[in-house]
Order: structure tokens, then C-alpha cells, then sequence
């Protein structure tokens, strides 16, 4: 759009341009057409001069010597109004096009000031994404893993008491965990389960609808990770089984930094081949997995 009333504004100036010096040429050709005409019907022809009497001559001849001297005088007057008025044109459009010109300028110099705050204003985000903890969660695997008749098991068919997962910080400032949510799923198809929501933060540990909330302070350097932490699969063994579900584990983690400010990290993790890695939904992945502030 911009560029569009620039053009507009360049054309009306050669517009504008082009009738000053077209109503110039008209006007100053009148003037010169009036001149002429006028000393045309002189009486300048020195034949007209002869006469017998000699000082009626001279003064013939002197008349029509003060005519050319006179006709001589304004078409030098005219010239040099018609030069005078050709610079002035000259100066208008020159004027005209340094405005537009700086104008230009002006805008092309707005423009590299926004694009040099916006990459500055990203550079210090990127900066401090990079300082802020980030949290992820990686689960300790265990040999022959599998999960039958709704219970993880191991190859040899003994049952698995409990799985275990790290919580890693891969960010440089220290975190210190104040809530982790942790869920586990059986879903029959290819859907995700619901997600979880974050909530008012509960005292001490609560389970509501096989959702666990427990409260506490862990922790954790700057590219360091946790102890051992339970992902408790008594919350899967207690409801029914299902024999071809796909198996999830999913929540979040409420963390501060050094400066108190408080972040979210989600999490949705899939048991698949014997192990347990990132699941990433076709839609609504943004409410599974995710990092931000509080």
C-alpha cells in the first residue's frame, strides 16, 4: 500500500511537471507573438525614408533606428525572462524530486531501524531462552520391557514394580521443582488421551481421576538432572485392563528459576518397542508438550 501512494506521488509530480511547462512554452509564446506583431506594423523600411528634404531623412532614418534599438532591447528582455523562467522550472522539479528522494530515504531508513530493534529484541529473547531452565524428563530403561494384561513386565514374564525417571535441566540457569504432575493412560486407537490441565498448586501429594499432584522443591543445576524420581504405576494397575491399548505417561512440571519466576514444562511420552519416547499429536500438540512462562 505504501509503495502505491509513492508511485501516485511521483506521477502527479510529472504531471504536475509537465503542465507547468507546457502552460510556460503557451505563455511565453503569446509574448513573443505580441512583440512581433507589434513591431512588425512599424514603420521600419528605410525606402520610406526617401525624401528631398534631407533633415526629413535624417530623422526617418533616426525613427526607425530607434525602433530596431527598441525591438532589439525587448526581445533581449524576453530571452532573458524566458531563461530566468526555464532555471525556476528547472529548480522546481529538481526540488520536487530531492523531496521524493528524501523522502524514500527517510522510509528506507525507518525500516532498517524496526528491522534492527526487532533483531535485537530477538537476539535478547534467544539470549534469554537460552539462560532460563528447561526441563525434560527421561525415563531409566529397563531391559525386555513390556506391558501385558494391563502391567509393565519384563522379558522373562516377572512384573515390574516400579519405573523411574531423571528430570533433566538442559537450560544454564538452576531450577528449583515445585509441583509434578504425573498421569498414566491405556487408549484403544490412535487419539491421544485428554490433556492435563495446570491447576492451583495442592499441599503434599494428591490423586484425583488416576492424576497425581505432588508438591515439594527439587533442585536441579544448570545441565543437570535429578535423582531417581517414582513415575508410580500403581496409578495404571489399578484400572482396568486393556489388552491392545497404546500406553501413555504424561504431565507437567511447575519450576522457578533464580529469580523466582515461575515456568511450565508438559510432557507426553508413548511406551513403544520397549521403551518410552516423545509422542507428538497431529493436532493440539502445543497442549502436551510445551515450556513457558508462568
Amino acid at each position: 500500500m505504501k509503495r502505491y501512494w509513492i508511485a501516485v506521488l511521483l506521477v502527479l509530480l510529472a504531471v504536475g511537471a509537465v503542465w507547468y511547462g507546457i502552460a510556460y512554452r503557451l505563455h511565453h509564446a503569446d509574448q513573443r507573438d505580441e512583440i512581433i506583431a507589434y513591431y512588425q506594423g512599424a514603420d521600419e523600411d528605410p525606402l520610406k525614408c526617401m525624401s528631398s528634404d534631407v533633415v526629413t531623412v535624417l530623422r526617418c532614418i533616426q525613427g526607425w533606428d530607434d525602433v530596431r534599438a527598441e525591438r532589439q532591447h525587448a526581445a533581449y528582455e524576453l530571452r532573458v525572462q524566458q531563461e530566468m523562467a526555464e532555471w525556476a522550472y528547472a529548480a522546481v522539479v529538481v526540488t520536487a524530486l530531492g523531496i521524493v528522494f528524501v523522502a524514500l530515504t527517510l522510509r528506507e531508513a525507518r525500516k532498517t531501524t524496526e528491522a534492527a530493534i526487532k533483531s535485537e529484541e530477538t537476539m535478547a529473547k534467544a539470549l534469554a531462552a537460552e539462560l532460563e531452565p528447561f526441563l525434560t524428563l527421561e525415563f531409566e530403561e529397563v531391559s525386555g520391557l513390556q506391558f501385558l494384561n494391563g502391567r509393565f513386565v519384563k522379558k522373562d514374564g516377572s512384573e515390574v514394580k516400579e519405573l523411574w525417571f531423571r528430570i533433566r535441566n538442559s537450560g544454564r540457569s538452576p531450577a528449583v521443582v515445585k509441583q509434578i504432575c504425573r498421569r498414566w493412560s491405556v487408549i484403544s486407537g490412535s487419539a491421544p488421551p485428554a490433556p492435563v490441565h495446570i491447576g492451583p498448586m495442592l499441599a503434599g501429594h494428591s490423586v484425583a481421576d488416576g492424576v497425581s499432584f505432588k508438591q515439594g522443591s527439587v533442585p536441579i543445576g544448570g545441565g543437570s538432572e535429578s535423582g531417581r524420581i517414582r513415575a508410580l504405576i500403581e496409578l495404571l494397575n489399578n484400572r482396568p485392563n486393556v489388552q491392545d491399548g497404546r500406553v501413555y505417561f504424561q504431565g507437567f512440571f511447575v519450576f522457578e528459576d533464580l529469580s523466582t519466576q515461575r515456568y511450565a514444562s508438559g510432557f507426553l511420552l508413548i511406551f513403544d518397542d520397549d521403551r518410552f519416547h516423545l509422542a507428538w499429536p497431529t493436532s493440539d500438540h502445543d497442549r502436551y508438550n510445551y515450556h513457558h512462562r508462568l
